[in-house]
């Protein structure tokens, strides 16, 4: 059902050498290089790759990110509601093409934008995280070096939020760019899988 409601927009994009897959047979590592097109930002997999996005339309809705596993690459995160309201744009996309945020309600465009995201993900480009100390607030930035002085730094998370992982890239950029030689810990990985984790990053 879902490849019928989208179709009129597959025929609009004219992808040549155009496969279709389910998003369940799909996992990240088919994102690594290429121009992708995902049928509905609800999917986990879109979750996946760009983090929970609003998936809100009465019409159709397509945003471009950059493929955050290839920089040349994109991905379209389209949401439509149902087949006519994709055939109401069929004609029109090609008036759009510089745009990256897309919103139309029967046909008629009611929303465009062009968003730079240099890292592929809007996120990326928020303003630096606020971090509470007993007597202040201050910017992630701020606090960094204060940070990297010790030994252990723990990074709690929610693990949904796609905002505490940003963080957390943020923080091990950081200490990369800048010389330190330090190991990341993630308590997912339980110890007889050490060998299997050695493996990746052999």
């Amino acid at each position: 059902k879902r490849q019928q409601i989208y179709q009129p927009l597959l025929e609009a994009l004219n992808i040549e050498k155009l496969q279709i897959a389910r998003p369940t047979d799909l996992k990240l590592k088919d994102f690594r290089s290429g121009h992708f097109l995902v049928a509905g930002s609800d999917l986990k997999i879109s979750r996946q790759l760009i983090g929970k996005i609003s998936s809100s339309t009465t019409g159709a809705r397509l945003r471009v990110f950059k493929n955050p596993f290839d920089p040349a690459g994109r991905i379209l995160i389209a949401d439509i509601t149902k087949r006519s309201e994709a055939k109401a744009i069929q004609h029109k996309l090609r008036h759009y093409g510089s745009y990256s945020h897309l919103i139309f309600k029967q046909g008629r465009n009611i929303r465009k934008e062009s968003v730079n995201a240099a890292n592929g993900v809007l996120l990326y480009d928020n303003p630096s995280t606020q971090a509470f100390q007993p007597d202040q607030i201050a910017s992630l930035d701020t606090i960094l070096p204060l940070l990297a002085g010790n030994r252990v730094i723990h990074v709690g998370e929610q693990h949904n939020r796609f905002a505490h992982h940003i963080n957390q890239l943020h923080i091990i950029r950081y200490m990369h760019q800048n010389g330190f030689d330090f190991g990341v810990g993630m308590e997912m990985f339980k110890q007889p899988y050490q060998a299997t984790v050695d493996a990746y990053l052999a």
